[in-house]
């Protein structure tokens, strides 16, 4: 199978495709008869941080979202895929880089199954599609194969056309195949084209519409972090850092296993306040206040994912007793071809009282470990900063103040759990804070700063 090198004629109707395929989901209350819990029960919780505040007081709390699917057991059947990996072939990923982004390319055909739906592009200056998007079967495994084999390297980084090919060859996937991954595999800087990474985040995002997830997989220390995780942020993805290439095989492998054990695709959670309360603002990286409502794309729900999200709100606290604080709501689709839509709903309350003692003490243990964790985040992204500038004393000044925070709040946590898990991420901060002080290079306080961001990432639900 030879390469097919993409005209800006073929990438402008690539692009239309994933423009016009649009879809929009449908609101489904649980009480409908058309619904149905999922199995193992509610998967969504929440909580405000404290449940009883003061009466008078200014009424500015957090209100804690979390998701725990269960680890159901491993179905016999699962999900038709449609994959495609888009690979950097830029003269830098030359010698070992590249010999592993094939070898990840070979490992994905592996795990994929009959079946599914496979494509492959690599970008340079220009984008080729080595694969165009194929039905898997054991006679077109060997030919893609022999194409996976002739990816090549030269020139510079056109991430953007790459990244339109990708998404545009997974938007057209029929709705046999709900479960829709591209890979995207660099090293470097996109250089040709739109390059900024609000400009691939905004691409990145167009896929959602047909539920079309990035998994962003940087490798080595001269990639944009800032950019890939725009990219993986925007499209409701998953963020890797690799310091070494030979790990690319081992998370694709992981990415599909994951994968195959999807219970819902196209996943949102929304917080929906009640009258009086007003959102803030969303606290997590990547999501939205729209009409006075807090939103989040999360993407796929495989077994054993665990989401974690912070709302800031303001209730009224004038008037004594048990109130309604709003509503949060997870929106998803069952990974069948009907996409039958379904939605999983929580309600939210607080109570205003006098006793103070009584406020100080109605503490939700989850909610109060996510609101710590997820505020301390944002020492994390003054660090990443500090170290991109090359500061390495403020990235670690940053670090350090995050795990005295940290540590602070584990020793007033209400429970053993939340104390262990706050003196955990507390233990990483300080960790981190070392590596910054000491990385001595360039290339090794750019390493350090991409460790820190996807360690933020992942309490960030990517």
């Amino acid at each position: 199978m030879e390469p097919t090198r993409l005209s800006n004629r073929a990438l402008a109707a690539l692009c239309l495709a994933c423009a016009f395929f649009g879809a929009t989901s449908t609101r489904v209350s649980l009480v409908c008869a058309q619904a149905s819990p999922p199995p193992n029960g509610t998967w969504i919780e929440a909580d405000p941080v404290h449940t009883q505040v003061m009466v008078g007081d200014d009424g500015q709390t957090y209100v804690a979202i979390w998701l725990d699917v269960p680890a159901a057991p491993r179905a016999n059947r699962r999900p038709p895929m449609a994959v495609s990996i888009v690979i950097d072939t830029s003269g830098s990923m030359a010698g070992t880089k590249i010999e592993q982004a094939r070898l990840a390319a070979l490992q994905l055909l592996e795990t994929v199954r009959d079946g599914d739906v496979v494509s492959v592009f690599g970008f340079e200056s220009q984008v080729w599609q080595h694969v165009a998007p194929t039905v898997v079967t054991q006679a077109s495994r060997r030919t893609i194969i022999r194409a996976i084999e002739g990816i090549g390297v030269g020139g510079g980084t056109a991430m953007y056309d790459g990244l339109a090919a990708g998404l545009a060859a997974l938007s057209q996937a029929s709705s046999e195949h709900p479960v829709r991954r591209l890979f995207l595999i660099s090293d470097g800087h996109a250089n040709v084209g739109p390059s900024s990474a609000e400009q691939l985040g905004a691409l990145a995002a167009t896929g959602l519409q047909r539920d079309v997830h990035v998994t962003g997989i940087g490798v080595g220390v001269d990639y944009d972090p800032a950019t890939v995780g725009q990219v993986v942020v925007r499209s409701a993805g998953r963020f890797y850092h690799l310091a070494e290439p030979h790990q690319l095989a081992g998370v694709v492998a992981e990415e599909i296993a994951a994968l195959s054990q999807t219970l819902a695709t196209n996943a949102v959670v929304e917080f929906e306040p009640a009258a009086g309360v007003r959102v803030l603002e969303g606290v997590t990286e990547g999501s939205q206040v729209l009409a006075g409502r807090f939103q989040l794309s999360i993407g796929s729900l495989y077994t054993g994912r665990r989401v974690e999200l912070l709302v800031h709100v303001q209730l009224p606290t004038d008037t004594l007793g048990a109130h309604p604080l709003g509503v949060a709501r997870l929106r998803y689709e069952l990974p069948n071809r009907a996409r039958e839509a379904r939605v999983q709903e929580r309600p939210v309350t607080y109570t205003v009282t006098q006793d103070r003692r009584a406020a100080t003490r109605s503490v939700s243990s989850r909610a109060y470990v996510i609101s710590h964790t997820q505020l301390a985040l944002r020492d994390n992204e003054r660090a990443v900063e500090a170290l991109r500038t090359g500061d390495q004393q403020a990235a670690a000044t940053a670090l350090d103040a995050a795990a005295a925070r940290l540590e602070v709040a584990a020793n007033q946590a209400p429970s053993a759990p939340a104390r262990a898990r706050l003196n955990e991420r507390a233990a990483t901060y300080r960790r981190q804070s070392s590596s910054s002080r000491s990385a001595s290079s360039g290339a090794a306080q750019r390493d350090v700063g991409a460790t820190i961001r996807a360690h933020a990432y992942h309490d960030s639900a990517y």
